[in-house]
This record gives C-alpha cells, sequence and structure tokens, in this order.
C-alpha cells in the first residue's frame, strides 16, 4: 500500500482526494515540486524545499507547514515505504473556489511513488520551439505547450526559445560547452536542482549568461539536466549534429554520480557541493 499526505493527515493513496471545484482542476493554479532518494535518501532536500515555497510565493500561495515539518512529514512517508528508491512530490494547489478564479485555503500535499529510472538513449535529439513558461522562476502544474509539442515531433525533447535566445528545455536545464567554457542560460528558466550541482562541479569556466540560438552550430558539446534523468548528452538541435566525442560532458556525468553515493546510515539528505 502507498501513502501520502493530504492537508494534515498521511492517508492511504487510493483514498485521498481533493474537491472538484479545486483551482488546480479548473485553472492549473498550482505549483509543485519533486524529488528523488539516493539509497532511500531525498537528493538535495533542502534545496527542493526551498524552491517549492519560493515557487508557492511566485502565486501568492502560502504554505501552510514549516520546512521542518515538510521534512518531518516525507521522512514519515519513506518509513511506510517499503521500496528501495522513492519519487518525492510536493503540491500546493489554489484551493477550492466557489467562482472557480478567486485562490481560497490551499491545498497541500506530498505524494510518494516508486522511483523507476527512466529508461535512457546515450543521447537525445532536441527540437526548438518558441515559447517561455509565464512565471519561468515558478514551477507550476501547467505543462500544456510541452505535451501538445512533443507529440507532434519525432525529436526526444524541446529547447523552448525567444526568436533570438534559448531557454530550458520541457522539464530540464540546458548546458552547452563551447570554447572549452560551460554555459547555461542565465534568464527566461526554472533553476533545477541538479542544475546547481551541476554547477558547483564544473571542473572548466563557467558563464551563466544569455544563449543566442545562432550560437548553436559552435557547441562542442551539450546536456540537459533534471532530477529524474541527472545528466544526458545532447546529439543533434534541430537538425545540427553536435560531436560524438564529449569529455567534459563525461566528466561531470562521473562526477555527478559520485555525489549520489550516499549511506543510508548517515540518514542525512545528501548535498553535493564545492
Amino acid at each position: 500500500m502507498s501513502y501520502c499526505f493530504v492537508n494534515g493527515a498521511i492517508v492511504p493513496t487510493s483514498g485521498a482526494y481533493i474537491s472538484i471545484q479545486d483551482l488546480a482542476l479548473h485553472r492549473g493554479y498550482s505549483v509543485f515540486d519533486y524529488m528523488r532518494t539516493y539509497s532511500g535518501i531525498p537528493f538535495h532536500l533542502d534545496d527542493h524545499i526551498a524552491r517549492f515555497f519560493n515557487s508557492a510565493k511566485a502565486l501568492h500561495l502560502k504554505v501552510p507547514h514549516t520546512k521542518e515539518k515538510i521534512k518531518e512529514i516525507i521522512d514519515e512517508l519513506l518509513h511506510l515505504s517499503s521500496h528501495p528508491e522513492i519519487a518525492i512530490k510536493l503540491f500546493l494547489t489554489g484551493g477550492l473556489s466557489p467562482d472557480g478564479f478567486s485562490p481560497t485555503s490551499p491545498n497541500f500535499i506530498i505524494y510518494t511513488e516508486p522511483f523507476i529510472a527512466p529508461s535512457l538513449p546515450p543521447a537525445i535529439t532536441l527540437e526548438t520551439l518558441p515559447y517561455q513558461r509565464p512565471i519561468p522562476h515558478a514551477k507550476t502544474v501547467d505543462y500544456i505547450p510541452a505535451i501538445v509539442a512533443l507529440q507532434e515531433t519525432i525529436a526526444d525533447d524541446l529547447l523552448y526559445t525567444s526568436n533570438t535566445h534559448l531557454f530550458e528545455c520541457t522539464r530540464a536545464n540546458f548546458f552547452a560547452i563551447k570554447d572549452n567554457t560551460l554555459i547555461t542560460p542565465s534568464e527566461g528558466i526554472l533553476e533545477g536542482i541538479t542544475r546547481k550541482v551541476v554547477l558547483s562541479l564544473s571542473h572548466l569556466p563557467t558563464h551563466i549568461r544569455p544563449i543566442a540560438l545562432s550560437e548553436i552550430p559552435t557547441f562542442t558539446e551539450a546536456f540537459i539536466t533534471n532530477s529524474s534523468k541527472g545528466i544526458l548528452p545532447i546529439a543533434q538541435i534541430d537538425g545540427t549534429n553536435l560531436p560524438e566525442s564529449r569529455p567534459h560532458t563525461t566528466t561531470l556525468q562521473a562526477a555527478f554520480a559520485a555525489c549520489t553515493i550516499q549511506s543510508p546510515l548517515t540518514k542525512q539528505p545528501q548535498t553535493c557541493m564545492n
């Protein structure tokens, strides 16, 4: 049996519910965060919870528990699980709304499920999509453009862009290597936790700056980062093939993998920052 936390109580997931009048259903007004465990320990738990609070603040939603209380609830849910690795999702919705538009008292949910590692290719292809999420620094539940566009492309993922610059992928941050320098966009993105770890691990000079679309042919390597995939190389962007040799990406993958080796005996969330 799986369990979740809903509005103050831990209940079986099969019996959890919120009102059909909730703004998350009517208007997509909700924020969330996602993390996974390594050796049963949440990876960068404090960072994920901090981002969740920042997302809630951006939508003028108040989280009904302290950060420490949320960590206690997550720990209790993990103890109830019999799975070796867990995916953890936090949700905060706009709440039951009689007029279908005005936020009221938010619904707060922590949902856990077995983490199943995705089957990943050695490298992926990207297709650019002119789009920027309305509130890019908040992790909201609105993924409609991505879900629709991914059904209309043969690429593995989409890279959001303006007319001149690139931002992020549908569920991941973007990095490139150019002139032996690591670069990643500075604006119009959700700052991912894996992104933060990679920036701390970089063995290269690093520039966080706007990246022009015209720079794509000059990339010697590129990759995406997120919580479920870690670091995943990019083979092609809009038909432009990138070099098959990826020495810097491989080095970062090894460094990131070393960060995820945790001892359950410590019972402490893992951090991996230089």
